[in-house]
């Protein structure tokens, strides 16, 4: 679990072999970028982000459910990348959700959608 105050530019994981959870407590007023890539994970849940400029999450092949993410209110930029074990109706929830809707939107590698 990884807890979080005040502001940063651009928060990511990547390449970390060992994690398969990942608990984000963010309690931020100025979010940019948050970047999750290159992970066995299994479960991810962010809470409290704030508004996101981007939010990215690629190469994450064990990853299933977005459900951690409902604390994720809105995002400027959204990109799924690589998630193979996504299922498609889980992205649809997670973009419905979003308000306002993303102004960018990249999808790939996921379940009914095209590959990377």
């Amino acid at each position: 679990e990884v807890q979080w105050n005040g502001s940063f530019e651009e928060f990511g994981f990547s390449g970390n072999n060992n994690l398969h959870e990942l608990t984000l407590e963010l309690d931020v007023t100025d979010t940019t970028r948050l970047r999750i890539s290159d992970s066995p994970l299994t479960e991810l849940v962010i809470a409290n982000p704030g508004p996101l400029r981007e939010l990215t999450l690629s190469r994450l092949p064990d990853l299933s459910s977005l459900d951690g993410l409902a604390g994720v209110a809105s995002a400027q930029v959204v990109q799924l990348i690589s998630l193979p074990a996504l299922p498609a109706g889980a992205v649809q929830g997670l973009l419905d959700r979003l308000d306002p809707a993303p102004e960018q939107v990249l999808i790939c590698g996921v379940e009914g959608y095209p590959g990377c």
